[in-house]
């Protein structure tokens, strides 16, 4: 585990009183409807689902990032999560008119069956038709100076629409919108969370008294990669909860952490509410999930109890291989939101490899809040262009990180770049072993290295974009994934050490290869003979790689049986392929990668959906622009 370094820088009702809304005050609307939209985190390590309806997570519909920590790893860690809103209203009168008190609570997630989807289970609806994504990197294409962190998602949602539950008493709206806010950093220092804001606005015609907050979570640890068949089996019931009070942190990991196949911790912190609310407590909640229809838990009043309570539950009453456990922290009440006021709330999702380490990093995240989310930050890691080559991978990137200005303090402080290259998937900060490191020439910090040794003859040019320096790394191995990226760090100053960028803001995968063959077809097959598993082979039978190189840049691959029975065909195209035909290879939700031109990967699934059995079979390279054809064999062995 690395070590990470300092920085130095510092339901009881109250009195009911009745405040009518003014006549300015927002009516109650309901715009058309708009679609549900999701987006998945790709800026760090943590893969948070967002969605612009209250709803957070996937409900593990997919393998795809539910809240994936770390990200590419295949472990996961939540069901889903969700805001919830409960507050006292009393708009509504009897028939001798008479004010009625109602206990309204508008939830985006509540106990359900998983991959239900988080569509029905949510009492928001969208009012932004998409999420916003923008950065406060220059070199990225969402680049605004508007942006608070690396990867801000934004969107609006609102309870204005009577929509009817799964279960339980109709929802009955509150006349709130909310505007929810992501925000994560790259750095070493805050790789490891992503921030949910949420600003909740009365827009209603009354005054919503004895507010709460609250954030709804199921959570459970797994490791995607482990099932051939989706959805899981045995995911559940498997998972230990804690709660630190004294960091307001909701805890959970696998207790066998899964064989040593999910070693990661995950959870949920409170970071703060603005204004604050008139109880300093914070309130922590967990029970076990008792399914659809629950009826401790199916009406707006014992929702209310549950975010109002006052009580810090024992994480300990939660027994493993008995429940599955469900949490909720909850902050209030506010006394009095009228209309057209506001309150803001902070959480943060936090990934750890120990209970230790995920301490820390919370912390890391309060820090964050604390500071209204402006930090020292490192210059931004520069853009980078991966070009594969036979036992090579050659790095070119940019260099605008030189011309960068600190936003905590104002100074271009840029120092230098280092390279990293991995084999492993989902790796961490240490799991990258840095190859080379180049600074300025300025006799105060670093090796005084100049840029000379890593300055190309000529810049590549790609899209309008120069980029004046290439490393290569060589002897390395076709056919083998390698994870590689090129960060910046500053020179720090007095009480900040140097920062470094974070390795996600520009990290590839590369697959060393042959380029696209220029003469004469002489096309190759590796492993030959394939035995089963092949060293870069996942852990699941679909997750098989076979390689065909020496390619030309388009091409037809048939497979055929020794009887001369089509096995399978591939369309080539090598100036777009990135291995999207192959499980093993296919990319998730924001991640990059390069292949050579010249090399296409098979999965040994047949074009009937079956894996191939042992046996000697033939294939036929066309190349589409000569018309030639290559004929050759391989054997597969299981």
């Amino acid at each position: 585990m690395f070590k990470k370094t300092r920085l130095l820088f510092a339901v009881a009702l109250s009195a009911l009183f009745l405040v009518i809304g003014s006549a300015a005050a927002q009516k109650i609307s309901q715009p058309d409807s708009i679609a549900h939209v999701d987006r998945q985190t790709t800026g760090n390590l943590v893969g948070l689902n967002v969605t612009n309806y209250g709803f957070l997570g996937n409900d593990l519909l997919t393998r795809d990032p539910s809240m994936e920590y770390p990200l590419g790893s295949q472990v996961d860690h939540l069901i889903h999560a969700g805001l919830w809103v409960g507050a006292i209203d009393f708009s509504s009168m009897d028939t001798s008119g008479t004010t009625v008190l109602d206990t309204l609570v508008t939830t985006g997630a509540v106990d359900g069956y998983w991959r239900t989807g988080g569509t029905i289970a949510t009492e928001f609806t969208p009012r932004t038709r998409s999420i916003l994504e923008r950065s406060n990197l220059i070199n990225k294409p969402t680049y605004s100076p508007d942006a608070v962190s690396e990867q801000d998602f934004i969107c609006t949602f609102d309870d204005l629409e009577p929509i009817p539950r799964m279960t339980g008493e109709p929802h009955t709206p509150m006349g709130i919108r909310v505007t929810q806010r992501t925000y994560l950093w790259s750095s070493v220092l805050a790789d490891a969370f992503v921030i949910v804001s949420w600003e909740i606005e009365n827009v209603g015609d009354f005054s919503l008294i004895d507010l709460y907050l609250g954030m709804y979570a199921q959570m459970v640890s797994g490791y995607k990669g482990g099932f051939e068949t989706w959805p899981a089996s045995g995911w559940f019931y498997h998972n230990k909860i804690h709660y630190d009070e004294d960091l307001h942190l909701g805890l959970e990991h696998h207790t066998s952490f899964g064989g040593g196949s999910a070693p990661y911790w995950a959870g949920v912190k409170y970071l703060g509410a603005k204004p604050e609310p008139d109880s300093a407590r914070v309130i922590y909640n967990c029970w076990a999930w008792n399914g659809p229809g629950n009826t401790l838990l199916d009406e707006d009043v014992e929702k209310y109890l549950h975010m109002s309570n006052g009580d810090v539950d024992d994480a300990e009453t939660m027994l493993v291989g008995i429940h599955s456990p469900v949490m909720m922290l909850s902050v209030g009440p506010y006394r009095n939101l009228r209309p057209g006021e506001s309150v803001q709330v902070d959480f943060a999702f936090a990934g750890g490899t120990s209970h230790g380490d995920i301490r820390e990093n919370a912390k890391w995240a309060q820090l964050a809040y604390d500071h209204d989310y402006i930090l020292p930050s490192p210059p931004p890691s520069p853009r980078l262009v991966v070009r594969p080559a036979k036992h090579s991978l050659n790095l070119w990137w940019d260099r605008v990180p030189e011309s960068t200005v600190d936003p905590f303090d104002g100074r271009e402080d840029f120092e230098g770049y280092r390279v990293y290259v991995t084999r492993k998937q989902g790796a961490l900060a240490e799991d990258f072993a840095r190859v080379m490191e180049v600074d300025r020439v300025d006799t105060e910090s670093g090796y005084n290295t100049g840029f000379g040794v890593v300055l190309a003859d000529e810049p590549l040019e790609v899209d309008g974009i120069s980029y004046p320096y290439v490393h290569t790394l060589e002897n390395l191995k076709d056919g083998f994934k390698y994870w590689v990226a090129v960060t910046s760090f500053d020179q720090g100053y007095v009480g900040v050490p140097s920062l470094e960028s974070g390795i996600p803001q520009n990290r590839l995968m590369g697959i060393p290869g042959p380029e696209p063959s220029g003469r004469g077809l002489d096309v190759r097959v590796f492993p030959n003979p394939y035995h089963g598993d092949a060293v870069w082979d996942g852990s699941r039978q679909r997750e098989s790689l076979l390689w065909f190189a020496n390619l030309p840049e388009r091409a037809t691959i048939r497979i055929f049986s020794l009887s001369g029975d089509l096995v399978d065909e591939m369309d080539f195209d090598g100036s777009t392929y990135i291995g999207e035909n192959a499980m093993a290879l296919r990319p998730g939700e924001g991640q990059q990668q390069v292949l050579s031109g010249g090399m296409c990967a098979w999965d040994l699934i047949s074009r009937n959906d079956q894996p191939v059995a042992s046996g000697l079979y033939l294939f036929a390279v066309t190349d589409e622009g000569t018309g030639e054809n290559f004929v050759g064999k391989f054997m597969v062995i299981r």
